[in-house]
């Protein structure tokens, strides 16, 4: 009779398993022969292990030579025929449709209430049946644990080969565009898994952005709606599982709220599918292969924290090209011109004497997020960096301090893709506009709608607005000042209307505005000149613990990073020149410059000295420094005077500013030799400047 049920046993375990990987393989958990193979046979030994251990704990229990308990116990193996019809895929018309769609289920039941029945049976066999040995229990007890080492074995097998199987995520990720919109992103494939640690810190959610690939050779149709599940491991683990419905041009956002997240989670990992993940996938942690060549792009997570009475404000910083001092009414010679503007002042910290570092948009800019001078951070002239990594910019350290990051920009002179390192405004930045083709005004919207989707999250924004006084070809029958007006007057329309936006919604109470130009180049062919007109713009500041008041020292674009820093409750890293705008005022000489070639201008508090160049700003510095220079008596201005260059009638002057200009450049060029690759000697403009960039 052991016989018998060993014949029976074996042949019940191998239903079991054919069963089981039939059913596991409709749900991708057995992708290729191999794994069907170590599924089945795991689940076959795991089987086997069972029903020895429980032969094993019935003959100590109760030991017995009865052969009716082999009988019954031969008898509830024979209960896997139930099993057959499905193994054998028979299409059987089910009473109602849910059984159908249950199908493997009520198989299960039926072969788990009728093996159930008969080892209910054999147990009172046993108590009824003749007394024996307990010796045979050993027996049964080493097969069972042969049984499940081998089971343990294949199952290892089986999770490797899943593993193999399951898509794989590059750990490096790149910028992809939906709509109009950037952010650093991974293809994941579906079922594919994104891990990334994750730092405890209160009131944190985290953000996911996601979106259909971008169009290719190969066409599929575009999903409107994924399911995501986001699983948090810590001392605890916990699921949040999420549909997300796609954009059609944009980025979507996924949040884990700060209620779902656990105070110590260290881990999170994500992943993907077209469906629902099934319950039985949550609690066991099991997930199918990959089931198709479909790929999503994600982006983050990113740990944002959200609003609370001790957060750190949000930021609104907005950099316009061509604004300068003498443009704003209140400030400047445009009577009547800029209303918003003006109110916009009278509650404001207003620095009407801020100066450029350079004409050139993309070095100021640059130089605004970073607070570092062009020589330093290497967007000059032709040079467009890269920035080393040793800078680092007002969006990392931003999105460090758990901060929502944002840019908006309708510039159009450089190549917007981010991957070609035009701007360097991407460092940091969660999501990147850049929209061609718009009115600045448009930016703004753009911006308004962002803010309006991250309000209950700390923030920091960032928006460039071109020129609008480069809008329109200008030709000699053209008032260029009625234009240069008629511009102003609208680009104050569309900027006040933002800006009363931010000061009628319930941000105001938590929202600091920083509003600066890069270069006061209203004028047509005058944005590389290095004159007061040019380089004198205005910074203004607003928000909550901040003064309503003009200072009238001399500040620089420099100083914008770190007086941002500190309203975000962060240090300014090292390399950082400039000095926060709330301190003391302190006396100091701002310099501007343009490339190439070089060519450097100081502004004291009398003189703007300038110093034409004859080399490339980022070529080895060979002494003696030569070329032409030009002195100008700034206190003329006041009464009118025309300027003229005054240089050779003041050589001790002239003398003087030199000195401190090549102190300057000596420092300059140790501070980037520091952190980039030593550049080639310039040919001197007399024979061509050439340079590398």
């Amino acid at each position: 009779m052991p016989a018998l049920y060993l014949l029976s046993v074996g042949m019940s375990a191998e239903m079991v398993g054919v069963f089981v990987q039939q059913v596991l393989a409709d749900q991708g958990m057995a992708p290729g022969f191999r794994s069907a193979v170590l599924l089945a046979a795991g689940v076959t030994t795991a089987y086997l292990c069972v029903q020895f251990l429980f032969m094993g704990a019935l003959q100590f229990l109760k030991p017995t030579r009865s052969r009716g308990v082999y009988i019954c116990e031969s008898l509830s193996q024979l209960a896997a025929l139930l099993l057959l019809p499905y193994i054998l895929r028979v299409s059987v018309v089910w009473p109602h449709p849910l059984m159908k769609e249950v199908e493997p289920a009520v198989y299960a039941g039926l072969f788990a209430v009728a093996h159930g029945f008969f080892k209910l049976v054999t147990f009172f066999a046993a108590l009824r049946g003749v007394a024996g040995t307990r010796i045979t229990s050993l027996f049964w007890v080493t097969t069972g644990g042969a049984s499940g080492a081998a089971a343990y074995f294949c199952a290892l097998a089986w999770l490797d080969v899943m593993s193999a199987a399951r898509p794989s995520v590059t750990d490096e990720a790149g910028w992809y565009v939906a709509g109009s919109e950037w952010s650093l992103a991974r293809e994941v494939p579906e079922g594919a898994v994104i891990r990334a640690p994750v730092e405890p810190y209160p009131n944190q959610c985290l953000v996911f952005r996601l979106s259909n690939l971008p169009p290719s050779g190969e066409e599929l149709t575009p999903l409107e709606r994924v399911f995501v599940t986001v699983n948090l491991e810590g001392k605890e683990t916990t699921r949040v599982a999420q549909r997300v419905a796609l954009e059609r041009s944009g980025w979507s956002e996924l949040r884990v709220p700060p209620n779902r997240i656990p105070a110590e989670t260290k881990l999170c990992s994500v992943t993907w599918g077209v469906t629902a993940e099934p319950r039985w996938s949550a609690l066991t942690g099991l997930r199918p292969a990959a089931s198709g060549r479909r790929k999503l792009l994600i982006s983050g997570p990113y740990q944002c924290e959200t609003t609370a009475p001790d957060t750190s404000p949000n930021l609104v910083l907005i950099v316009v090209d061509g604004l300068g001092t003498d443009h704003i009414s209140s400030l400047g010679k445009a009577e009547g011109t800029t209303p918003n503007l003006d109110r916009f002042i009278m509650s404001s910290t207003v620095f009407p004497n801020a100066y450029t570092p350079s004409p050139e948009p993309v070095a100021a800019s640059m130089t605004v997020l970073t607070g570092v001078n062009p020589l330093r951070h290497g967007f000059l002239g032709t040079r467009r960096g890269p920035l080393s990594a040793e800078i680092k910019t007002v969006g990392e350290l931003l999105d460090k301090a758990h901060y929502a990051t944002a840019a908006f920009s309708d510039d159009r002179s450089e190549a917007r893709e981010p991957s070609n390192k035009a701007s360097s405004l991407e460092r940091g930045i969660q999501s990147l506009d850049f929209a061609t083709d718009t009115h600045p005004g448009d930016v703004l919207d753009r911006a308004r709608g962002w803010i309006d989707q991250h309000a209950d999250i700390k923030f920091m924004v960032t928006i460039r607005l071109e020129s609008f006084f480069h809008r329109r070809e200008l030709t000699p029958a053209v008032n260029p000042t009625l234009n240069i007006q008629q511009d102003l007057a609208e680009f104050d329309r569309r900027l006040g209307g933002f800006l009363q936006y931010l000061r009628d919604h319930e941000l105001r109470k938590r929202t600091c505005i920083v509003l600066t130009s890069a270069h006061g180049g209203g004028m047509p062919g005058s944005g590389d000149e290095l004159t007061e007109e040019v380089l004198r713009v205005p910074i203004m500041l607003c928000g909550p613990g901040l003064k309503r008041e003009i200072r009238v020292e001399p500040v620089a674009l420099q100083d914008i990073a770190p007086t941002v820093l500190r309203l975000a409750g962060r240090e300014a890293p090292s390399a950082c020149e400039g000095r926060d705008l709330s301190q003391a005022p302190r006396e100091q000489e701002p310099i501007s410059m343009t490339g190439v070639p070089l060519k450097l201008s100081l502004r004291s508090q009398r003189w703007r000295f300038t110093w034409q160049m004859d080399f490339h700003p980022f070529g080895a510095n060979q002494r003696p420094w030569t070329g032409t220079v030009e002195l100008y008596d700034l206190s003329k201005t006041k009464s009118g005077a025309e300027l003229r260059n005054i240089a050779s009638g003041n050589p001790n002057t002239v003398g003087g500013f030199r000195t401190k200009l090549e102190a300057y450049l000596d420092r300059q060029a140790a501070a980037y030799a520091a952190t980039h690759k030593p550049e080639t000697a310039a040919t001197p403009e007399t024979s061509g400047v050439t340079g590398k960039s």
